[in-house]
């Protein structure tokens, strides 16, 4: 039998089946590298499981704090310690000397002894435990009769020492006032006597 085909027509046909081949590898390289790029894109993307697993460790976390209750009986602790330290500081101050008290002077005392023949004043000082003091007794249209005395301990307070005051240094009977003022601490206080003082005849 002869082979009535023509080599235009096998050159044809070579040409066609290379043409499938190179077809067939490109679908086989696409299906390749799609698999791939698939397989990276699974490995990448973490799964459900593998979130939930990463998730756990912060849902089961435990609080190693204390507790509130603790801290509001810390707290109570505390402010009980403080309220002791107030206590004392407290107490401290009511036991303060008298020393620290402001400077004053109260008139305790005008007697007139008729027997002696001499007036006597006392006065009570506080604010002070030194400094001098100076009584002055004054009637209208006299001249000043006056005397000085120091501050002196007597039991648990300070006085003026007792003003003796003879009659004789009077210049005139009749009603006089007295005032004593003491000096301490670069201050002066005054206190007076509440009524007349009736010097005899």
């Amino acid at each position: 039998m002869v082979n009535n085909k023509s080599p235009t027509a096998k050159k044809r046909q070579s040409h066609s089946s290379k043409k499938i081949w190179v077809i067939v590898i490109i679908i086989a390289l696409v299906l390749l590298l799609g698999g791939i790029c698939l397989d990276l894109h699974y490995k990448n993307t973490p799964s459900k499981h593998t979130a939930e697993t990463t998730k756990q460790p912060t849902t089961s976390s435990i609080d190693n704090s204390p507790s509130a209750s603790n801290q509001n009986k810390n707290s109570a602790s505390n402010a009980g310690s403080t309220g002791n330290n107030s206590t004392s500081q407290t107490n401290s101050t009511s036991q303060t000397p008298a020393t620290s008290e402001p400077l004053s002077v109260v008139v305790t005392r005008a007697s007139v002894d008729t027997q002696d023949n001499e007036l006597v004043v006392g006065a009570l000082v506080t604010g002070t435990t030194t400094g001098d003091c100076s009584l002055t007794l004054t009637q209208v249209g006299q001249a000043n009769v006056t005397a000085t005395s120091r501050v002196n301990q007597q039991n648990d307070s300070y006085i003026c020492s007792n003003f003796i005051v003879p009659f004789s240094q009077f210049p005139s009977d009749g009603n006089w006032e007295a005032s004593v003022t003491v000096s301490a601490n670069n201050s002066q206080v005054t206190g007076t006597w509440s009524s007349p003082i009736q010097i005899p005849e």
